[in-house]
């Protein structure tokens, strides 16, 4: 898994999401228009381990609203 931005304390902190102006600019690059929370890096986890992910193999699944798609634009 490759998650992208996701609101946690160390997030917060260290990348300024707490700050409002700040947590703007990183999710106006996001396609989803937000920045993840926990629960949506959990969900994918969960898939992958789940069996319904039997055949998924070899593969990387970005967890990041789209970011990698648009990165470099």
């Amino acid at each position: 898994m490759a998650p992208g931005r996701v609101l946690t304390p160390f997030s917060e902190k260290n990348l300024g999401l707490s700050d409002p102006e700040t947590r703007a600019r990183v999710e106006a690059d996001i396609p989803a228009g937000r920045v993840a929370e926990t629960g949506d890096v959990a969900a994918a986890a969960l898939f992958l381990a789940s069996e319904g992910a039997g055949y998924v193999q070899g593969v990387v699944l970005n967890v990041d609203g789209g970011l990698a798609i648009f990165q470099g634009r």
